[in-house]
């Protein structure tokens, strides 16, 4: 680990300094943003095209199918359209589809066959889709509208070419490339409630800063910030079931408690819990079951850190033999379903090195990446047949082991490379020579706390 000072000794070290430091320039607006920092939804690609498609279903009745991601961001942007919809038009059907392990978008067959089944006059894929080329044909070809609204990168090979895409990283205007699935399926909804003369979407502005948070966005756009500060005021808390679980926090809650306390709830269901739970945590949002859902949580989560923690208690030789490489790597059969990006990053912050944890599949070995190494590096990596998810930190991962020297290979790769990683500190001081005076002018600004922050 290196120690990457923001400032020399000699600096005047203020919290207006540190935010000007990560390139905030405007402290005030930064700490009490207006709601002019908030982008305009119609600055999006495509979303005139979208909003036409699901007011046309909304005006005439039409069926609706959406995709529920199988995470935070997820479950908030299919409760929020699926909501949305409903207070729009109550005969409108609407069916929301479960992924039943770690698949997004259209991977998974039998969801495929489900929307075929149900045919939906209007599918629409939040938090996930961009790159479902490979699928859209016969969504579309069913005489469906598929509409996407992702913030997750395109792969020029698989990226839609028939579906509506609504995507920040490859918007054309200049918008906030760090916003949540939830928060570009918002704008969307914004968008209709403009063209339909209504203002639903302001009932789920707490799920979109609940996403950030849970989907760990960069905190340092002035629209994720505003977005942070609504869910950091309870007053602004209008869901039921957010509601019970935000009394739960001290009076004077930050990020951190929602990160560590309220996510981990939500998470855990989504990786472990069977359809059945999944859809009582859906239905939850609509304040139905809320007293039986907590607890159901609650013991979910418990489990989980206990699985995780056997897990690398049994495998704790494996990871010792690693000690002198770059990376850790743990191929296993005994990896829990859906755990694999929980027990790398554990494994991760424990030996302060990259992680691959996975099952070995087909010759193949597949899991989940966790640890500096960005995914446009990783990709060019010798065996790597997949990565993909956020550019940095968290992905998931696959490698060809058809011949026993693959893996060898692409660890001696990742030996050669600088793994260290930049430890950014204020400024380093002699033990004597520490201005106290710094820790002062951080007091009051913990609600600040966040990725990149």
């Amino acid at each position: 680990m290196k120690i990457k000072p923001l400032f020399t000794k000699n600096d005047d070290i203020s919290i207006e300094s540190y935010l000007k430091a990560y390139g905030i320039s405007n402290m005030r607006t930064y700490i009490n943003p207006p709601t002019s920092v908030l982008d305009d939804c119609y600055i999006y690609d495509n979303i005139r095209e979208a909003v036409n498609e699901i007011k046309y279903c909304l005006l005439n009745g039409l069926s609706f199918g959406i995709i529920q991601d199988p995470d935070t961001d997820g479950l908030c942007s299919a409760y929020m359209t699926y909501e949305f919809i409903k207070l729009q038009n109550k005969k409108c059907k609407v069916k929301v589809f479960l992924q039943n392990g770690k698949e997004r978008g259209l991977d998974n067959a039998d969801l495929r066959q489900q929307i075929i089944d149900y045919k939906p006059a209007c599918l629409i894929i939040p938090d996930a889709g961009t790159n479902s080329r490979d699928y859209e044909d016969m969504i579309i070809d069913n005489n469906i509208f598929m509409i996407v609204a992702d913030h997750h990168k395109a792969e020029e090979d698989k990226v839609c070419r028939r579906a509506t895409v609504i995507n920040n990283t490859m918007n054309i205007v200049e918008c906030n490339r760090e916003l949540s699935g939830t928060g570009v399926m918002f704008k969307l909804l914004q968008a209709v409630d403009k063209d339909m003369g209504t203002k639903y979407s302001n009932n789920f502005i707490d799920l979109v800063g609940l996403s950030i948070i849970s989907d760990n966005m960069d905190v340092k756009t002035y629209e994720n910030r505003w977005f942070v500060k609504y869910i950091l005021d309870y007053n602004n808390i209008h869901n039921p079931f957010l509601i019970e679980l935000f009394d739960r926090l001290p009076n004077e809650y930050t990020q951190k408690d929602i990160s560590f306390k309220i996510v981990p709830l939500f998470n855990s269901v989504i990786r472990s819990g069977t359809i059945k739970e999944k859809q009582q945590l859906f239905m939850a949002l609509n304040g139905v079951n809320i007293e039986e859902t907590i607890p159901m949580c609650e013991d979910y989560h418990r489990a989980q850190i206990e699985r995780v923690s056997d897990f690398i208690k049994h495998h704790s030789e494996e990871i010792k033999e690693q000690e002198d490489s770059n990376i850790t790597v743990i191929s296993a059969m005994d990896v829990p379903q859906s755990f694999s990006g929980l027990i790398a990053g554990r494994i991760s912050g424990i030996t302060r090195k990259p992680c691959i944890v996975g099952k070995p599949i087909k010759k193949e070995l597949k899991g989940s990446f966790r640890g500096s190494i960005p995914i446009s590096i990783m990709s060019t990596m010798p065996h790597v047949t997949f990565a993909q998810g956020h550019e940095t930190g968290a992905y998931g991962i696959a490698l060809d082991t058809s011949k026993s020297q693959n893996l060898t290979d692409f660890r001696a790769e990742i030996d050669k490379m600088d793994i260290s990683i930049d430890r950014e500190v204020i400024a380093s001081y002699s033990a004597n020579k520490l201005q106290m005076g710094i820790f002062n002018e951080f007091v009051g600004h913990e609600d600040l706390w966040g990725k990149e922050l």
